[in-house]
């Protein structure tokens, strides 16, 4: 994917289209599960998703219906396919900056013109270093690259890269040496390792003689030897190790990053700097991340739901922009610099501790998720404070009906909040369509005597996409963790009813339709491969059953959010 958005970047044509998703996976991923591999990609440069596939099913032709044998069958057949809308909109949100602003890096990576050649994906065959990324580039562009002022530039779509980083090559173009000695001359930074000889040209009358050009222009590298300007090319050090001799700093930087726990990429438009964040875990991830940024402010862009948070906890470093931020599993943000007034914040959010606390930023300051004691800096002001919360579960028994036709009944009393797989009922058990859940709470009268506290509903965990309803009043559809929704607004005093429809996907009535010989489901899909084991096709009567439901557990939590003083 790196190849194809560098191919985009560099020709200024600025859409990178991919295709996107392909799976034999048949029917059994949900958009939490596909979202990674989407996040992974944009992080290498796509911009516009491209589905694969979306198969048409002439009226009657059954559930889940015709499908090519590849691709993740992304058509109104889906158990899911009337609650995608958001996740359609996280791909849109997402795709639309990245076409819009315009991609930056400090490296520009010559991948040669030996054939084949292939760049790879992100830190595969070439990598600069963490916290800084690359552009690759071909022959084509390198010889119509420009200087200026050290930087080196490609006239095309402007972009500006600091070092040019050469692949290893046996033998080396000679149109290609001219120009590097030219660019070295002129004050590019250049490194790579020496080629063994020049590869012969036929017509060499155009080129100037280039006996011994590879000992007198690649030299070693050492920091006593070092010389920007020098018209050398360096050989024996890492990107990195240039860089950091150049006293540029890392574009994204955090205590770990040589795990990679965390992607990035940064683009830039306007005065804006956009970096997408990822967390590449399926585990909470809380960070102090620096940004080489100067003398702008922080906000969080969410592309799940569009909304635009302040950061009121940043500080200004020597290296750049320090701010604390916590992801939740394989989430992902735009952390967004832009110049402008300069609110009110805190500089520093301190614990014993490595990492800092599990922290929300939203419209009302910033929620701690962990209880404890917090020093928050402001400047030379240290305010200590004591964080606290409240935690109900809303325990008991569900009522949980599923559609008529489909093999269960019409109504299911669940005990306690389990995977439908695990029923003795055969119908709930290998159940795939959208079940709802129905409960009756009660909110205590005078819960809380903090007027600022905002209180949210979380449903744990869930297969594999949800909408909720809290007094018949919308709360939305949540297909990523955490699940959660900000009920402040909709809980009221005594009784309280929720309603939770929870859409999974086809993999397990086709499971139980080949396991007991029933016939709810027709497709002319046979087998799939499942995930863990993904070079071996299963019959689907072997086809383990896929978790569906509500697990839970499901809670109100309730927090104080933290304004600075202004």
């Amino acid at each position: 994917m790196k190849e194809v958005s560098s191919a985009s970047h560099i020709y200024g044509i600025g859409m990178v289209e991919m295709e996107a998703f392909t799976t034999f996976q048949q029917w059994q991923e949900g958009p939490f599960e596909m979202k990674p591999m989407g996040d992974r990609a944009f992080a290498e440069g796509m911009n516009r998703v491209v589905v694969h596939g979306s198969t048409h099913n002439p009226e009657g032709t059954g559930n889940p219906g015709i499908v090519y044998h590849a691709g993740t069958h992304y058509n109104d057949k889906r158990v899911w396919w009337k609650k995608i809308r958001p996740f359609n909109e996280y791909l849109a949100r997402v795709s639309y900056v990245l076409q819009e602003a315009d991609f930056k890096a400090d490296v520009l990576y010559y991948y040669g013109d030996t054939i084949p050649n292939y760049g790879g994906h992100k830190r595969s065959r070439f990598n600069p270093g963490e916290g800084y990324d690359f552009e690759l580039v071909n022959t084509e562009i390198l010889l119509g690259l420009e200087v200026k002022n050290g930087k080196i530039v490609n006239p095309r779509n402007k972009a500006e890269f600091s070092v040019l980083a050469l692949t290893k090559e046996y033998e080396i173009n000679p149109q290609v040496l001219v120009k590097l000695e030219q660019m070295a001359k002129s004050g590019a930074i250049i490194t790579g390792s020496k080629p063994n000889r020049i590869a012969p040209e036929r017509n060499m009358k155009d080129l100037p003689k280039m006996n011994g050009w590879l000992n007198s222009i690649w030299k070693p590298y050492s920091k006593q030897t070092f010389k920007p300007g020098s018209g050398a090319i360096y050989y024996g050090a890492s990107v990195a190790e240039i860089l950091q001799e150049l006293k540029i700093s890392h574009d994204f930087d955090y205590l770990d990053k040589g795990f990679y726990t965390l992607d990035y990429t940064h683009y830039q438009k306007d005065g804006l700097d956009f970096y997408f964040v990822v967390n590449t875990t399926n585990e909470w991830l809380s960070r102090d991340l620096t940004f080489r940024q100067e003398g702008k402010t922080p906000e969080l862009w969410n592309p799940e739901n569009g909304s635009i948070s302040t950061i009121p906890v940043f500080e200004n470093t020597s290296d750049g922009i320090q701010l604390p931020l916590s992801l939740a599993p394989y989430e992902s943000i735009f952390v967004v610099f832009k110049h402008g007034d300069k609110q009110a914040h805190f500089t520093k959010i301190a614990r014993d501790g490595i990492h800092p606390p599990r922290l929300r930023y939203g419209e009302y300051g910033v929620e701690l998720w962990e209880e404890g004691e917090f020093d928050f800096v402001q400047k030379d002001k240290t305010s200590r404070m004591l964080n606290h919360g409240n935690l109900k579960t809303i325990a008991g028994a569900w009522e949980v009906y599923f559609p008529e036709g489909w093999g269960a009944p019409e109504k299911a009393i669940f005990p306690e909040l389990k995977s439908w797989t695990e029923s003795e009922i055969e119908g709930v058990k290998y159940f795939s369509g959208t079940a709802r859940y129905e409960k009756n709470f009660i909110h205590e009268m005078h819960a809380s005597e903090f007027p600022e506290a905002r209180v949210y509903l979380d449903l744990g965990d869930l297969s594999h996409v949800a909408e909720v309803w809290l007094n018949e009043q919308p709360l939305g559809i949540t297909w990523a963790k955490p699940y959660r929704f900000d009920v402040s607004d909709a809980l009221k005093p005594g009784i309280n009813t929720l309603k939770i429809e929870v859409a999974n996907t086809w993999s397990n009535r086709l499971t139980g339709d080949a396991a007991t010989g029933a016939n709810f489901t027709k497709t002319h899909v046979e087998a799939t491969v499942i995930k863990g084991i993904p070079k071996l096709r299963v019959p689907w009567k072997d086809a383990p059953l896929i978790p569906s439901g509500i697990f839970g557990p499901v809670t109100l939590k309730t927090v104080l959010p933290i304004v600075a003083p202004k």
